[in-house]
């Protein structure tokens, strides 16, 4: 029996240091430079092994960094979106991690709160509503539009991200008394004892995570953004949409009366199994536009048909709104048995007369449309009509209208039509549908 026990030793003690070396070999190694947006970053030889600590605390506990991972395929793709449109570097998404481990209930010492950690006044500052209803500190969407705001104000002064980013932390205040004004719009800067730890410790973030995002959500799950839902209860979206009530819950903590106010349009975050009907709808829709926005022939051949083949009579996601294709057999009654909306609301927001009636091959929506659509213009074709381009955009007819100044229904097909108003340096984005 010993000699069992010592042969097992023995060959433990042998594989060892191979499990030691494979788990090692996971743990990304600090480099000597990269690219922050423009700015080339150096870091010497002994900061990068200061650095190099704090990526190995990160990876030492496998358990608690898969849970962050968890969290971070979740709402990395929504917390992108609205970097992109923003206009700010995509790397801060590793700010939102090192501030709260995308916990919306994490709160600081300080009484700092939610995803991007904001004291109320700062919060209030950026746009945020706070108060007995709503606390948008824990909204992703929200917050991250307000950190958007936060790092634009103080960039405007130093021109240098990496400053930036230490003020999210010290303030600008802070931030000026401890920065070099000469580094003010700089493109190379150097890493070393003297530079700011959180900056430190935001490199050692983007480190540790950053070769993991491929990483798998253990509960299937995907988040999307709903909009233009006013005075409606979360019980009766998650009826609406069919998702689990408490799921729904978990993602929209920033509603404490579990209602949605109609003081102004607030982001609700819903849950999304992957590979149930209504995701996989959205993902074939969102593969055909990208395929549109690469090639104009595409579009020519025509969009619609597409979109008819993929999610006839099904629930699809059109300028972030569901939506349906109608088909031969439905009607007001059976769309409003169907989604539980009534008829007069259907017609509502779709922009539909008394007496019009449901026609085969048309776009519904089943929320009201929004005031501007996601791309800038859209050049009519033949078969075009107002109504039509607002359907096929998610537009109200009725903004539509007052984007390019028409007074009747009338339609041009000589020039583009404007979709949303182009303003430099916001959210919107610069995409133009061409047909010709």
């Amino acid at each position: 029996m010993k000699k069992f026990y010592l042969l097992i030793f023995f060959i433990l003690f042998l594989i060892s240091p191979i499990v030691s070396q494979d788990f090692t070999s996971k743990i990304p190694q600090v480099p000597s430079s990269f690219y922050f947006d423009k700015i080339k970053v150096e870091i010497d030889a002994k900061t990068k092994n200061e650095i190099q600590n704090e990526v190995d605390a990160l990876h030492a506990n496998r358990k608690y960094f898969e849970m962050v991972l968890n969290r971070i395929v979740l709402y990395f793709p929504i917390i992108e979106e609205v970097l992109k449109q923003e206009n700010i570097p995509g790397d801060f998404k590793y700010l939102c991690v090192q501030e709260s481990a995308l916990i919306a209930e994490a709160e600081s010492s300080s009484n700092a709160l939610g995803y991007w950690q904001f004291k109320e006044e700062t919060a209030r500052t950026h746009g945020l509503t706070i108060n007995k209803s709503v606390d948008e500190r824990l909204n992703i969407i929200s917050s991250t539009r307000a950190a958007c705001s936060f790092l634009k104000t103080n960039n405007f002064y130093f021109d240098n991200w990496l400053y930036s980013l230490l003020s999210y932390m010290t303030g600008l205040t802070g931030a000026k008394a401890v920065t070099d004004k000469k580094k003010y719009g700089s493109k190379r800067m150097k890493i070393n004892k003297d530079t700011h730890w959180y900056i430190k410790k935001f490199i050692a973030h983007k480190i540790a995570f950053q070769g993991e995002l491929n990483y798998k959500n253990v509960e299937g799950l995907s988040l999307e953004e709903y909009s233009s839902i006013r005075n409606k209860s979360l019980k009766k979206i998650s009826k609406e949409l069919k998702v689990d009530y408490n799921l729904l819950l978990s993602y929209n903590k920033w509603s404490k009366s579990n209602m949605i106010p109609d003081n102004k349009d607030y982001p609700v975050i819903i849950p999304i199994k992957k590979g149930s009907f209504i995701s996989s709808a959205e993902n074939k829709f969102k593969t055909i536009v990208k395929s549109v926005l690469k090639s104009e022939s595409e579009f020519e051949s025509g969009i619609d048909k597409k979109i008819f083949d993929i999610a006839a009579k099904k629930v699809i996601i059109l300028n972030g709104l569901p939506a349906i294709i109608a088909d031969s057999s439905d009607s007001f009654r059976s769309i409003s048995q169907s989604y539980k909306i009534s008829v007069e609301n259907i017609k509502n927001y779709n922009d539909l007369k008394n007496k019009e009636k449901i026609s085969a091959g048309n776009t519904y929506y089943l929320k009201r449309k929004r005031k501007k659509g996601r791309v800038l213009t859209y050049r009519p074709r033949k078969e075009d009509s107002l109504w039509s381009i607002s359907q096929k955009f998610g537009i109200r007819l009725e903004n539509l209208k007052k984007l390019n100044h028409i007074q009747n229904n009338g339609l041009s097909l000589d020039k583009n039509l404007i979709l949303r108003r182009k303003f430099f340096g916001n959210s919107d984005a610069i995409i133009n549908y061409k047909n010709n």
